[in-house]
């Protein structure tokens, strides 16, 4: 999509059941400039569909448009995300955090996945151990103040005080 009377572009889907167009679900216009660009569109469907390419022209005869590459495949897209940068861990949904977080105890990643499976040492003996692998003194349990970040500690109906 190069040049300055560039039109649109849009992408909509006609359903083989109803023979009713799809609002465009995906859209673009004007000068997108002269390298190629990657986009990505996830259909929901449970019936059988055609893919629609519509372009459109522009006021003058000043730009080109081209479309290429185009792969179909079953399930949804998944993120086009960089890796991240050595010393990161990265989260399911793309984002980095300092690797030295992972397993640290406290959810950083949005799904918290980067506490999971984490593997904790046991506490010393005058200690409990939270859910996140923390430990804590005992005499901290049922205390009235937080100290594990899921506030277990404070559950006395299922804390077993030692």
């Amino acid at each position: 999509m190069f040049g300055a009377g560039m039109g649109t572009l849009e992408v909509l889907y006609l359903s083989e059941n109803t023979s009713t167009f799809s609002a465009p679900i995906f859209s673009k216009s004007g000068d997108q400039g002269d390298t190629w660009h990657f986009e990505e569109i996830t259909i929901y469907s449970d019936e059988f569909f055609r893919v629609i390419f519509d372009g459109y022209v522009g006021p003058s005869y000043t730009s080109d448009m081209a479309i290429d590459d185009i792969t179909v495949k079953d399930g949804a897209c998944t993120p086009n995300v960089p890796p991240c940068s050595a010393g990161e861990y990265q989260c399911n949904d793309g984002s980095c955090i300092p690797d030295y977080w992972e397993c640290d105890g406290i959810p950083d990643c949005p799904d918290n996945e980067d506490e999971l499976g984490c593997a904790w040492d046991d506490c010393d003996p005058g200690q409990w151990q939270c859910n996140n692998g923390w430990c804590i003194p005992d005499h901290w349990l049922c205390d009235g103040i937080q100290d594990c970040p899921g506030n277990e500690d404070e559950d006395c109906s299922t804390t077993v005080k030692p």
